[in-house]
């Protein structure tokens, strides 16, 4: 179960597609615990052959985490995504980044109240 952190979407999706294709995706991450709290770090590629639109689609993707309990009920919590994608070699690059930090306060063992904050940029085909 997730106890901490960020639910993330994977920035490709959710999308309708109305054509078939083969992926082929990578995914590292890495995390670590701190004294009083954790860093993260992840990065992936998906390489999608569509069948009948005979296009290629490339993504690439970096995010990074960092949470901090500032005391024993609440936590801190800062992170970024970017994404970069291109489908066709005459299409313009996908740029996609955002930012968002959050508060978290556990109200009781199975209640927590959380303020969170984003901000996103999607320039060009992404």
């Amino acid at each position: 179960p997730l106890t901490d952190g960020q639910v993330f979407v994977p920035l490709e999706s959710p999308g309708f597609i109305d054509d078939t294709f083969v992926e082929r995706r990578i995914n590292l991450g890495l995390t670590s615990a701190l004294r009083r709290g954790t860093v993260g770090f992840r990065m992936y590629r998906s390489d999608r052959d569509f069948q009948s639109r005979r296009i290629d689609e490339t993504i690439d993707g970096l995010g990074l985490d960092f949470s901090h309990n500032l005391s024993p009920r609440l936590t801190f919590t800062a992170g970024g995504a970017w994404q970069l994608s291109q489908r066709a070699a005459d299409e313009p690059l996908g740029r996609y980044w955002a930012i968002y930090p959050s508060l978290r306060y556990t109200l009781g063992p199975h209640t927590t109240l959380r303020l969170q904050y984003e901000h996103s940029v999607n320039k060009g085909a992404t």
